[in-house]
């Protein structure tokens, strides 16, 4: 969860050891998804930290709580 937005992530090593991470939020009658690749020797494990959604102002969207509508600033 990004910002405890309700998300679907999956983490894919390829043959070569290369690992692919992807996620997709789903935000009102929005979809967001990302892709980001590492090297095999790379261990940071929390990519989604990289990832921000915001607002039609600019403004960082993060609730409360999972399947709140209450945002927190």
């Amino acid at each position: 969860m990004i910002d405890n937005i309700k998300s679907w992530r999956m983490t894919v090593e390829t043959a070569a050891k290369r690992r692919i991470f992807t996620e997709i939020l789903v935000h009102g009658n929005r979809s967001i998804s990302w892709m980001a690749t590492r090297p095999p020797t790379y261990r940071r494990r929390r990519n989604s930290r990289l990832v921000q959604i915001l607002d039609e102002n600019g403004v960082r969207i993060r609730y409360r709580s999972v399947g709140s509508t209450e945002r927190v600033r």
